[in-house]
Order: C-alpha cells, then structure tokens, then sequence
C-alpha cells in the first residue's frame, strides 16, 4: 500500500496526509468567507445605526471600512423605511 505524503512544515516533518490538507484548507477558506460577511454585516449594522444618530457619512465610512458609496446607499434605504 501506498504512503499518503502530506506537506512539510519547517521542523515538523510530515504533520497531515495531502487529501486532509486539503479539506481543511477548503474548510479554512469557506471560514474566511463566512467570517468576512458577518464582519461586513455588522459594519453595515454600525453605520445604520451611526446614521440614525445623524453621524456624517463622511466620518462613518472610515470607522466602519465601508465605502462612501455603501454608506450612501444605505441612508437612501434607511430614508425610504422611514418614509413607508
């Protein structure tokens, strides 16, 4: 039978098969994702909320990593749910 050669790590040798690497570099990778979604989310829940406290855009978009244009779109959508 053949031997399943992971990676070498710097004076460790052999830690992990390549297949289990593999999945859980995959998994890591979708981690990230979901990571950096719910951070963008909680930004965009920051910013609507500095907002409602009449924050200047310009001051929320550096404190919250979100885009000028973001935050924009997200007083206009907050200006119409007042409005409904």
């Amino acid at each position: 039978m053949k031997e399943v050669v992971g990676t070498e790590f710097e004076g460790i040798g052999n830690p992990l098969p390549e297949p289990l690497r593999r999945d859980i570099m995959q998994e890591s990778t979708v981690y990230r994702s979901i990571w950096r979604e719910a951070e963008e989310e909680r930004n965009r829940a920051i910013a609507i909320n500095l907002l409602r406290r009449g924050m200047a855009i310009d001051t929320i978009a550096p404190s919250t990593g979100l885009s000028i244009e973001e935050v924009q779109q997200l007083q206009q959508q907050l200006n119409e749910s007042l409005q409904n």
